[in-house]
């Protein structure tokens, strides 16, 4: 998902002007910071300066604070992330296979901004953070609630809860997942199938 950020970045500036310096030192900084966090939570401002080949003195000019350069980024990909999960919503598509393919990405998605998470736990309050959560799991919400209108899940549990083992699922198939690794894990498929058997409702019992 960070790399389709940073590529996004890139393009972000349409029009028939060239993009001035200070368009293209903040995309150069936001790209930078992506991937200094991706690598380590813990990647100062002054490395991240290095990484995008602008001064100590344009960052900061940029982004006052470690703080805003991450609300930035998060805010970014989190945009990003909400804008692949559109298509979710179409009616025409069941409660069942639309969270298979929402858990599907989004254990994706969890896996990339770990590093990004993990740093905006320490600069941003957690209203923030819940907050940046919003849009995500309102669409989770709806998806879980058509499914219990119509019977495909169960009804015996409360909506929140079944919400917190998705994201519970998804980000247990993250941490599994490490590209460093010489074969990493794909938990795709056991992350759609456990989610299904989580949520499914019970069979109707025959006469």
């Amino acid at each position: 998902m960070y790399e389709l950020v940073k590529r996004k970045i890139m393009n972000s500036t349409p029009g028939r002007r060239p993009r001035s310096d200070a368009t293209r030192n903040r995309e150069a900084i936001l790209r930078a910071a992506l991937s200094a966090l991706h690598e380590s939570p813990r990647a100062s401002m002054e490395e991240i300066a290095v990484t995008s080949g602008v001064s100590r003195g344009t960052l900061y000019s940029h982004f006052p604070s470690r703080c805003a350069l991450v609300r930035a980024a998060l805010h970014l990909v989190v945009s990003e992330a909400n804008m692949t999960l559109t298509g979710l919503d179409d009616p025409a598509l069941s409660p069942e296979d639309a969270v298979a393919a929402l858990v599907a990405t989004s254990w994706r998605v969890l896996s990339d901004m770990a590093g990004l998470w993990a740093a905006a736990g320490c600069e941003l309050g957690q209203w923030e953070l819940r907050r940046l959560h919003q849009d995500t799991t309102g669409r989770i919400r709806q998806l879980v609630m058509r499914g219990r209108r119509d019977g495909t899940f169960r009804t015996d549990q409360k909506v929140h809860w079944q919400i917190e083992c998705i994201y519970a699922i998804a980000r247990a198939g993250a941490s599994l997942s490490r590209p460093e690794d010489p074969a990493p894990i794909d938990p795709t498929d056991a992350i759609v199938a456990t989610v299904r058997t989580v949520l499914a409702a019970e069979p109707a019992a025959s006469e």
